[in-house]
């Protein structure tokens, strides 16, 4: 049994761009919206061999067809994309496609950083976010049949198994979500800011007052 902590900062600011979710301050473990210069990075990762191996499409994506389907989705309103930073070094990402109050999740961590327990965090954070920032109340994701570590990250953070396409290999997975409480202000007038401590499940919400 293991237990962290996921923070809601929105206002912190990393290399220009607004921290959306923490969920380690100490190794600057946290999520920062996907922009233009992320370009490369994301057409790395998702050609990587092992990734392509457990991805519902796995064929070589060319920087023509990438450079066209990312721009399409920074313009997109109802997609986001996420990139995982740790100790300030970009190592994963995660992409929410929106639609009729649902989101569709897809989510990878680089190889070189695989088998740490990052995945589990990586999604646990991305619940927080949804929550908090998407207007959605179901997440949803799918993986091949033999990505046993993908299934196992997924249901640690409490999905469970919807569906299952036997000709095509893919398990469909969703969960709830729970809408996070109103912002409250404390007695000195500092915003308070709301933490999920996550410990096997379900999430347990601790409201700290009095902290920037």
């Amino acid at each position: 049994m293991w237990m962290y902590e996921v923070f809601d900062l929105g206002m912190d600011i990393f290399n220009g761009k607004p921290i959306q979710v923490c969920c380690d301050w100490n190794q600057k473990l946290f999520l920062i919206e996907a922009c233009s210069s992320d370009e490369q990075l994301l057409l790395s990762w998702r050609n990587e061999e092992k990734t392509r191996q457990q991805s519902v499409t796995s064929h070589i994506i060319s920087s023509e067809e990438h450079h066209n389907w990312f721009h399409g989705v920074l313009e997109d309103p109802n997609i986001k994309i996420l990139i995982l930073y740790l100790g300030g070094h970009p190592i994963g990402s995660i992409r929410f496609e929106c639609c009729g109050g649902q989101a569709m999740i897809s989510y990878s961590v680089d190889c070189g950083y695989r088998g740490l327990g990052l995945g589990t965090k990586l999604i646990c954070m991305a619940i927080n976010y949804a929550e908090k920032k998407l207007n959605v109340s179901q997440l949803f994701a799918e993986t091949k049949e033999n990505n046993y570590m993908s299934q196992k990250v997924l249901l640690v953070n409490d999905f469970h198994q919807i569906g299952i396409s036997s000709e095509q290999g893919i398990i469909t997975f969703g969960r709830a979500l729970t809408p996070p409480p109103p912002r409250g202000v404390s007695d000195v007038g500092k915003t308070a800011i709301c933490i999920y401590a996550f410990q096997c499940s379900p999430f347990r919400l601790v409201e700290r007052r009095g902290v920037k």
